[in-house]
């Protein structure tokens, strides 16, 4: 059976109160009423706080059993660690080579003459701009250029992890 760990009271001055996850309802009538092991206190807790509630006797923290009992923890054996050295990019063909553009683009840029005048004068810069198509091209051959290079690092690092697995083995 469920022990009682707490009773709670009405405040002075206040006419009633109900709380709707213990069920408790307390008024002038039963201004009293116990709170009983595993009922959620949260708003019995606040209602303290605020002065609608007084706790009587006992407390409406839960009470805290050991379940278990402390256990050794379990060790896993650590896989030795892969290093991978880095290796410095050099640049490539298209990296080399200046983009050139056939799209120029016209900017307008419109600033006031003075901080007291409002009449405004234009500016224009010409632009150049790569085109679209330009633009898709390049990022084709970076591309391709990219998954060659991890290919290659993926199957250094394969052989490499190859032969330290060899290596642990014989030993």
């Amino acid at each position: 059976m469920a022990s009682v760990i707490a009773v709670v009271r009405l405040a002075p001055g206040r006419v009633g109160y109900f709380d709707e996850l213990t069920r408790i309802h307390l008024t002038l009538q039963t201004p009293q009423k116990p709170v009983i092991e595993g009922m959620n206190t949260t708003n019995l807790k606040k209602a303290v706080k605020s002065g609608s509630l007084q706790v009587v006797s006992g407390s409406l923290e839960p009470v805290i059993t050991p379940s278990t009992p402390n256990v050794a923890p379990i060790y896993r054996p650590i896989k030795p660690a892969v290093v991978v050295e880095e290796v410095e990019k050099q640049p490539t063909e298209v990296e080399k080579q200046p983009i050139e553009s056939e799209k120029i683009v016209e900017v307008v840029d419109i600033k006031p003459k003075s901080k007291k005048s409002k009449n405004a004068e234009p500016i224009k810069e010409k632009v150049t701009a790569p085109t679209k198509k330009e633009v898709t091209d390049e990022i084709k051959v970076v591309t391709k250029e990219v998954k060659n290079e991890t290919s290659k690092i993926i199957t250094e690092v394969e052989k490499e992890v190859t032969e330290i697995i060899d290596e642990v083995k014989k030993k």
